[in-house]
């Protein structure tokens, strides 16, 4: 399914948002073209792009200006996220109702202000997409054609739209599934497996312990320096990134067959074969069925995004990754987080060109209940400028000295760090898919419970 129109809507591409260099916390001032809902149209240093407002609020406060001056809360390939700058103390203290101008943005598309188009009109409005005739009929129709429930399909529907990905019944499902996070669906599996790994007959053993670290080879190590922490990343993001699917693809193509030999090879591929065999074993299907199943339906919710965002082959790379971070605790277990990271290169890169090259980088991640911390960089050939945004004090404080270290280790790599803040916004919540299902972001600041997970296999 894809909307009629819909890359008109967005006046300004990814690669001239990187241009614009814009950082988080940074104050900019803009030219106000036009206001809908939580978005505002507006043209900066004369390139025009489509901002989201940090609330409602703050769009009626836009309406009669003509010019206003914003912080910048967000910046990547799919959004710019702004706080408008009162320059009324008053106005901060006793903000106006928010206007619903849905009605009229729909009337304006000549649609009536029906239940199901105020619906839709507010889910393209969150996702940025515009209200026009051509771009929720062909969602309207597409959910009474596959007799679908727009109070319980909408907000899945555009946003599989938003990340570009295809729209299907299997695609729909899967966002629905509302999975538990990539940490605590894997944690939780890997806690099983080496649980009932002891004690078993030598044949049964093998493939479980094999299956347990198959499993410890997804999770990114934090035990040790910046070198052993690279070298971990390289190993596990092909694994994280390359579904099953595509696996077996690449099997049947160069017409290979899953060799014994292979058992010990990092991969789902592995993973779900020694699981199979155990369960062979055992005569039958078992509860780590159940817990592989969500695994891998939570890794294909990111690529599904990631193949979507990249099916025409070729720059621009965006990149979506979920990464189940594995934390020291005394020694003995590890303590799994959840953490994204959002990777994106212009168009027109060449790698025998470093110095020219551009990339936006975002890692994000909830330390503990209510702690986060985000490191936003803008890579500029050799040169870094990043941002780094707290929830705490405390957060910030520990990051902030290790800011001379990461210098260094950036130095190290031939990259000079040009310029890095670190702020502290305790409103910041706590970072969630975006493909999670909609009730799951209703609620950013929960977070999956500590996942403990014994060292030894």
């Amino acid at each position: 399914m894809v909307l009629p129109g819909s890359p008109s809507f967005f006046p300004i591409q990814t690669a001239d948002l990187v241009n614009l260099s814009l950082q988080t916390q940074e104050r900019i001032s803009a030219e106000v073209l036009q206001v809908a809902g939580e978005r505002v149209y507006l043209s900066i240093n004369g390139v025009q792009v489509i901002a989201r407002l940090t609330s409602s609020d703050q769009a009626a406060r836009l309406m009669e200006k003509r010019k206003a001056n914003f912080i910048v809360r967000e910046q990547n390939q799919k959004e710019l996220v702004l706080q408008l700058v009162s320059q009324n103390p008053e106005e901060e203290q006793s903000p106006p109702e928010p206007t619903n101008i849905i009605p009229e943005l729909l009337a304006r598309a000549g649609l009536a202000a029906d239940e199901e188009n105020t619906l839709l009109a507010q889910e393209l409005l969150k996702y940025g997409f515009p209200i026009h005739r051509d771009t929720l009929e062909p969602i309207r129709q597409f959910l009474i054609e596959n007799q679908l429930d727009a109070f319980r399909f909408a907000s899945a529907v555009i946003a599989l739209l938003h990340q570009g990905a295809a729209v299907s019944e299997g695609s729909l499902e899967l966002i629905l599934a509302q999975t538990p996070q990539l940490a605590e669906v894997l944690g939780k599996l890997l806690s099983m497996v080496k649980n009932q790994a002891e004690g078993k007959k030598p044949s049964l053993h093998f493939y479980l312990n094999q299956a347990a670290a198959r499993l410890q080879e997804l999770l990114i190590g934090l035990e040790g320096g910046p070198d052993q922490i690279e070298s971990n990343l390289r190993l596990v993001l092909p694994l994280l990134a390359k579904s099953l699917e595509s696996q077996l693809k690449d099997l049947l193509q160069e017409n290979k067959i899953f060799a014994t030999g292979d058992l010990i090879k990092p991969g789902l591929l592995s993973l779900t074969y020694l699981l199979g065999m155990a369960d062979l074993e055992e005569g039958g299907s078992s509860s780590r069925s159940e817990e592989l199943t969500q695994l891998l339906d939570r890794l294909r919710l990111t690529q599904l995004g990631n193949s979507a965002g990249n099916q025409k082959g070729g720059p621009p790379v965006d990149l979506l990754l979920e990464l189940p971070v594995a934390i020291p605790h005394n020694d003995q277990y590890l303590v799994l987080k959840n953490a994204y990271l959002r990777v994106y290169l212009p168009p027109g890169q060449d790698p025998e060109q470093p110095e020219s090259n551009k990339a936006h980088i975002k890692l994000s991640m909830e330390i503990d209940p209510g702690e986060t911390i985000s490191i936003d960089m803008l890579v500029l050939g050799r040169n870094i400028q990043g941002n780094i945004t707290t929830s705490t004090g405390k957060i910030r404080d520990i990051a902030v000295n290790e800011l001379p270290s990461l210098a260094e280790n950036l130095g190290n790599k031939g990259y000079n760090m040009q310029s890095i803040n670190c702020k502290l916004d305790p409103d910041q919540g706590a970072p969630f898919h975006p493909l999670s299902a909609p009730s799951a972001q209703k609620a950013p600041g929960k977070s999956p419970p500590r996942n403990k997970v014994n060292l030894e296999i």
